[in-house]
């Protein structure tokens, strides 16, 4: 069987330009009852953004209009980037079915996301983006540390990692 047609080719290079290339990456790490990071790098070369790459048990609620489940979830942590000592974002973090990850986004940007429902709730994973970096000078330090819960209402943190990709 051979995959080479056009749409297949089209949802491909979509994927690649929606997210850039991997530059670096780093998992939350876990403690007690949250997910932190504490991480040094560096601004890469081309339009830089944070993204959260995530796997997640939550709640679920259904359509009967639509006929289908939905996740819910809702979770508020913090997120600080700094780089050569200037702050860049200090706000808030969310992991929530209904928005960006921060304030700093107008607009939810994801990738590579999967969702299997039932009654009793779903399973999703993929990746969002959570910052854009491109009034950062490329080249320059940057330090981001990250803090979540583990848990929360309906949600469930599985695995939780950060990713530096550059267009």
């Amino acid at each position: 069987m051979t995959l080479r047609t056009p749409a297949m080719m089209l949802v491909i290079a979509t994927v690649t330009a929606c997210g850039g290339k991997l530059v670096d990456e780093r998992p939350f790490t876990v403690a007690s009852d949250k997910v932190t990071l504490a991480w040094e790098t560096t601004v890469p070369e081309g339009e830089a953004s944070l993204w959260l790459d995530y796997k997640l048990e939550t709640g679920s609620e259904h359509d009967i209009t639509q006929g289908r489940t939905d996740a819910v979830y809702h979770m508020q942590g913090l997120l600080s980037v700094t780089s050569s000592g200037n702050p860049a974002y200090d706000g808030p973090l969310y992991l929530r079915s209904d928005g960006p990850p921060t304030t700093a986004l107008t607009s939810t940007v994801t990738i590579g996301s999967t969702k299997t429902c039932s009654a009793k709730g779903c399973s999703i994973s993929g990746r969002v983006r959570t910052l854009n970096l491109d009034t950062l000078a490329a080249g320059s330090p940057i330090v981001i540390s990250a803090a979540l819960p583990l848990e929360g209402d309906q949600i469930r943190i599985e695995s939780l990692g950060m990713q530096l990709r550059a267009k």
